[in-house]
């Protein structure tokens, strides 16, 4: 398990020791609820939650995504930005969601898999 320390407003999740230097990490993007912040931050990685089975979406950091277009206030108020070593976007490629560039959709069986790359997790409140 890594170590979750609070900055501020914001939660930040340590998952390993690598080497987080720019060039050597990639950073996605996920919005959540404020119950899935509490049940990542319980996990500390991405989780599958009772009625929310299916593929979990993330998106490349700089990918236009205003979580006012996502949906309710409730369920998309919190962005978790997850350092991943270089690669795992390519890796994610396999996964494109049609219509959405620069978005993935891991599936289900692949999610520890996914979980695993995480070096990082930051969390803060958007709305």
């Amino acid at each position: 398990m890594g170590k979750v320390l609070k900055v501020g407003r914001a939660f930040r999740i340590l998952r390993s020791a690598g080497n987080l230097k720019k060039k050597n990490v990639e950073t996605l993007v996920r919005y959540v609820s404020e119950e899935e912040v509490n049940e990542t931050l319980k996990a500390q990685a991405l989780i599958t939650r009772k009625g929310h089975r299916g593929p979990k979406r993330v998106a490349e950091a700089g990918s236009k995504i205003d979580p006012k277009q996502l949906g309710t206030r409730k369920a998309y108020s919190h962005k978790i930005e997850l350092k991943v070593p270089h690669g795992t976007t390519q890796w994610l490629r396999q996964w494109p969601i049609e219509g959405e560039p620069r978005r993935y959709a891991i599936p289900e069986e692949e999610l520890e898999n996914f979980n695993n790359r995480i070096l990082e997790m930051l969390i803060t409140k958007v709305r």
